[in-house]
């Protein structure tokens, strides 16, 4: 698969594409259009299925933007090309929107300024728009992320690529002790034995064998591990079958770095290996912390 990301600054190009590189796509950021039959190829002779472009016009903006009838003219010959290319390789192409409320506050908290007018953003947030409206309109897809996350972001992307429902699943370890976090669900597992506590361990993780060994010699952590997961399961069912495709789990101990991080792991490694459908995400946020 083929697919030429492309649509207004601001609106998430850049995330857009690494949650294609995360989803296995070989990913190219501003390529040269004339160069993109050459890239698809040497692709396609090393076994490369999935690979995206980034199409984007920054660099006609910052070369001709003082000269409003030539800046036109490239542009319009940008997005021929890559209607051409897109035919020409059953190319999926996703333009990414935004509104301009969104675009604006976005160029602010970045301090940036807009290419095709530094001296006021929403002039050139407007004849941006005006610029790439036919893009826009031939698009395969048009997302709008005025309101999106990036999470939600990558839903709709995982939706885009797949021919199968996608959800997503993110699970993360945390320290009650550093602050709560907030997750849709959050599971506390300070019920279970502390390793922190013995000398050999306490500066070990999760992750270490010795903690999971440790942990796993305890049978309530077993029992905890099978009832979390039953738990889980009939949380992914109904919230997936009924409420929305995106999930974030809390595990929660006192430092965040030994108990919570062997049970997200656990979880994580079940869920990923019993679900095709589900992607599964994780992150450790306190393991380091002192």
């Amino acid at each position: 698969m083929i697919i030429f990301i492309t649509g207004i600054s601001g609106a998430g190009k850049n995330t857009a594409l690494r949650i294609l590189e995360d989803s296995g796509f070989y990913c190219i950021d501003n390529t040269p259009l004339n160069l993109i039959p050459k890239i698809v190829q040497i692709a396609q002779n090393s076994n490369i299925e999935n690979i995206s472009f980034i199409i984007d016009p920054r660099l006609i903006f910052v070369s001709k933007k003082r000269d409003l009838p030539k800046l036109k003219k490239s542009i319009n010959k940008l997005i021929k090309d890559t209607l051409r290319l897109a035919s020409e390789y059953n190319v999926k192409i996703i333009f990414l929107d935004s509104n301009e409320k969104t675009l604006i506050k976005r160029y602010n908290s970045n301090r940036r300024i807009h290419p095709l007018n530094p001296e006021n953003i929403e002039e050139g947030i407007k004849l941006e728009k005006e610029l790439l409206e036919e893009l826009k309109r031939k698009s395969h897809f048009v997302i709008d992320t005025s309101d999106l996350s990036p999470y939600d972001l990558s839903i709709k992307i995982s939706e885009i690529i797949s021919s199968k429902k996608v959800y997503i699943l993110k699970i993360t370890s945390f320290g009650y002790k550093y602050g709560f976090l907030n997750s849709d669900f959050i599971i506390d597992v300070r019920v279970l034995k502390n390793p922190f506590y013995i000398r050999e361990l306490s500066d070990k993780t999760g992750l270490d064998k010795e903690v999971k060994e440790y942990l796993l010699s305890d049978s309530l952590t077993t029992e905890f591990l099978n009832k979390t997961i039953e738990y889980i399961l009939f949380v992914l069912n109904f919230y997936f079958n009924n409420v929305k495709n995106y999930l974030e789990i809390g595990i929660g101990c006192t430092g965040g770095k030994h108990r919570s991080v062997f049970v997200a792991e656990y979880i994580y490694n079940f869920i990923k290996n019993k679900y095709q459908n589900i992607k599964v995400l994780i992150e450790h946020r306190d393991i380091y912390k002192n």
